[in-house]
């Protein structure tokens, strides 16, 4: 038999969903982990956590199922909404994870805010018409952290 492979990489766990490739539920596995906060207003998780928990999920989800890795024909990932991990030219995370719970960006948001208001950030987005349209500008946008602040980036993070 042939399978599929979900996997959804959340802000307390990763879970791995098994399916035929008719779409039946075969197996899931779940392996969670906590959320670091190093300092007020601040939502941090290492990126090695989440690989290792997506290894342990999958691991346990064809081990326990009794499924045969060479039987999976598709493997789709899902991640968290509005985190952001730093990388450098080759990829490799320079900093934490900043998942969507953080809100140290609110010093860059009244930046904005003296540009703009609520209502035209909201009808044209943040970045234009198809990035954060409809949405108020809020403190988790921490891209906006990160482009508004003096370089080097990193340094401002901490």
């Amino acid at each position: 038999m042939e399978y599929v492979i979900g996997c959804d990489i959340g802000s307390q766990g990763t879970k791995a969903t098994l399916l035929s490739t008719t779409g039946e539920l075969i197996w899931e596995a779940y392996e969670g982990y906590p959320i670091d906060y190093p300092h007020p207003l601040r939502a941090e998780q290492p990126v090695d956590r989440w690989l290792d928990a997506l290894a342990l999920s999958l691991r346990q989800l064809l081990s326990e199922s009794g499924t045969a890795g060479g039987n999976v024909r598709a493997l789709s990932l899902a991640a968290q909404v509005d985190g952001v991990i730093p990388v450098d030219v080759d990829g490799q995370p320079l900093h934490p994870a900043i998942i969507w719970m953080d809100r140290r960006a609110g010093a860059q948001c009244d930046r904005v805010r003296q540009y703009l208001d609520d209502e035209k950030i909201s009808r044209r987005g943040i970045y234009g018409p198809q990035m954060h349209a409809g949405r108020p500008l809020e403190v988790r946008f921490t891209e906006l952290r990160l482009a508004l602040s003096p370089r080097p980036a990193m340094t401002t993070l901490k």
